[in-house]
């Protein structure tokens, strides 16, 4: 059973945050299947005091034997603590980045670079004619206009810039829900019980005996580091509009600024001409952030 972790209300100041996770009072037999209400009121796990038993059935130095299961759907057996919490957490998604646009990129001013054709998807002849429009009315006197033209857009002029930001969402973070079944004599949990494994528990992040698979669980702390740069993204598109005067006044039609073999509105000849840029595909790409995720107050159990 998986389950995402609770969304926090506020991050520390040193960037970890701790997900509500646990249920170690043996009361609450929902534990991580819990509405968000009701876990709101378990608190934190505290420091767990492992039986010391070494030995046994089998318990090496250092280890107690305890029912373990990755769900919380058993009820551990009468007279044992019950122990719910968070195992083997993953960072997941729990670090990321926003991104915003400061500036978009700019496609003026733009060396106009054009191929002419006289039928439609015959755009063959390169123009020699090549003005550099900023975007306002160009006069282009009087230039001879072929019935279609290929326009090329071109590269933008300046780059866009961008401010990236922490977006660190505890929710992204996974972890596998578990459950613990101790007692103080440790006989108990010798006894083969239906829906768990025999394991070997012991308090803190120590190495399992050779041979046997570990879990680490406890309360979840989760750190996130600044964020990467970002970078905008998009390239020159729009249009350019012809006029059959000087001064921008008498549209004969636009081309688009794609490549594509569109008509002019020609032929006839062309006296002025305005670009009119847009940004195709504009888009902010923010930076990236690494971190770490890792059990407090841990517990490391050992399954053959």
């Amino acid at each position: 059973m998986r389950w995402r972790f609770l969304a926090l209300a506020s991050l520390v100041a040193a960037g970890c945050f701790f997900p509500d996770l646990s249920d170690l009072d043996g009361n609450d037999e929902g534990g991580l299947d819990a509405t968000a209400d009701a876990l709101g009121d378990i608190g934190t796990i505290p420091d767990v005091a492992v039986p010391s038993c070494d030995g046994a059935c089998g318990a090496p130095a250092g280890f107690a034997p305890a029912l373990f299961a990755l769900d919380q759907k058993t009820t551990c057996p009468a007279g044992l603590t019950t122990l719910n919490g968070a195992a083997d957490p993953s960072l997941g998604g729990a670090c990321a980045c926003n991104c915003n646009i400061t500036k978009p990129p700019s496609c003026l001013p733009m060396v106009l670079t054009h191929d002419l054709g006289d039928t439609a998807n015959a755009c063959s002849s390169t123009s020699p004619f090549a003005p550099t429009l900023d975007g306002g009315c160009y006069d282009a006197g009087s230039v001879g206009l072929h019935a279609y033209w290929s326009v090329s857009p071109p590269a933008t002029a300046t780059p866009g810039t961008c401010t990236t930001t922490p977006a660190n969402d505890a929710s992204a973070a996974t972890a596998t829900a578990s459950r613990l079944c101790l007692d103080s004599t440790c006989a108990a949990a010798c006894n083969p019980t239906p829906g768990f494994h025999t394991c070997f528990v012991a308090s803190g992040d120590v190495p399992c005996p050779s041979g046997f698979s570990a879990h680490h669980v406890g309360n979840v702390a989760v750190s996130c580091n600044a964020c990467s740069s970002c970078a905008v993204g998009g390239t020159c598109g729009g249009s350019v509009s012809l006029y059959s005067d000087e001064g921008c006044a008498t549209l004969l039609g636009a081309v688009p600024v794609d490549g594509g073999c569109d008509p002019t509105g020609g032929p006839g000849s062309v006296g002025s001409l305005k670009y009119t840029p847009a940004i195709v595909g504009l888009a902010c790409t923010p930076g990236t952030a690494s971190g770490t995720v890792s059990p407090q107050q841990e517990l490391t159990v050992c399954c053959p």
